[in-house]
Formats: C-alpha cells, sequence, structure tokens
C-alpha cells in the first residue's frame, strides 16, 4: 500500500522509501521514537499541506 500510494500525483519526492523507512526502525532509545514521530509528522505536512 505504501508503494502505490507514493505512485499518486500529490506524493512528495521519495514519499515510499521514507514512509518505509519510517515504519521499519522506530528506534529503541527513548530519544529515537520521538526522532521517528518527529520525522513523520513532516512527511504528513508534505502530503497534506
Amino acid at each position: 500500500m505504501i508503494a502505490a500510494a507514493g505512485r499518486l500525483p500529490g506524493a512528495p519526492p521519495h514519499f515510499a522509501r521514507r514512509a518505509q523507512a519510517l515504519l521499519g526502525a522506530v528506534g529503541r532509545s527513548p530519544a529515537e521514537p520521538a526522532a521517528t514521530i518527529n520525522a513523520a509528522r513532516g512527511l504528513v505536512t508534505e502530503v497534506v499541506g
């Protein structure tokens, strides 16, 4: 589904790769999940504006 979303006309550059990376490595230390959440927020902002 992520790959298909990445092919949509409004998808930001490299959306599928970036989304997979976010979901594939959330983090282990307390700081890593926070960084992942911030990166996800940035990706969402690119998608919805």
